[in-house]
């Protein structure tokens, strides 16, 4: 049987989820009921998010006065009852290659 290859974390950018769980997640980290795993794969998916904000509205696709990290803050972390992650815009360019790279 051939080897699978998966593809490394910092390649992803879309995380398949259903919204049932993507909710189940989000209230199980509101109210602290989650194993290490969820609560892990859950800052992953929201991380993801966050940095596709900032991408989309920093780069190309609005056209806005405000400070995109400031609006991607609010709708990503503090709309859902969230603390926000320490150096949560950092964290895009070190690990994400897609948010590296401009688009082509």
């Amino acid at each position: 049987m051939p080897k699978k290859y998966y593809k490394r974390p910092e390649e992803k950018k879309h995380i398949n989820i259903t919204e049932k769980t993507y909710n189940n997640l989000i209230n199980g980290l509101k109210n602290d009921t989650l194993s290490d795993y969820q609560k892990k794969k859950i800052k992953e998916i929201l991380n993801v998010k966050y940095c596709e904000c900032v991408e989309d509205i920093g780069k190309q696709k609005y056209d806005t006065k405000y400070n995109p990290y400031a609006v991607c803050n609010t709708s990503m972390y503090t709309n859902r009852g969230l603390d926000i992650p320490e150096a949560a815009n950092y964290s895009c360019r070190e690990k994400y290659r897609w948010f590296r790279e401009p688009r082509k």
